[in-house]
């Protein structure tokens, strides 16, 4: 009896041990390989507010100290920054190049 007890409990013990894993997903565990859309953060570092321009469309005025995730299709884009407010001569403008190939989220910190 001792001993069923123990065969039962080491195959239940061996079920749970084989079961999912953790980094399955719903489309056969590629972990998103297959993605087309990849997520961009963009992040606003300065207290002053910025115009967000993605491939040349403008998207958003970011208010100063604060974020955005825009989910981008893979390959190369462009983005721009433009100080809106808190400039003494000139506004601050800054110009990225980027290139998504990965699925996995990336990100740009300006100024």
């Amino acid at each position: 009896m001792q001993k069923t007890i123990i065969l039962f409990l080491f195959l239940v013990a061996t079920t749970f041990n084989f079961g999912c894993n953790k980094d399955d997903d719903d489309n056969g565990g590629t972990n998103n390989s297959g993605c087309t859309l990849v997520p961009m953060r963009f992040t606003n570092t300065s207290d002053n507010p910025y115009n967000l321009f993605i491939d040349g469309t403008f998207k958003k005025q970011m208010s100063g100290n604060t974020e955005i995730v825009y989910e981008l299709e893979k390959g190369v884009h462009t983005a721009k920054a433009e100080q809106v407010s808190g400039y003494v001569f000139y506004p601050t403008i800054v110009n990225k190049n980027f290139t998504l190939s990965s699925c996995q989220e990336q990100g740009w910190i300006f100024p």
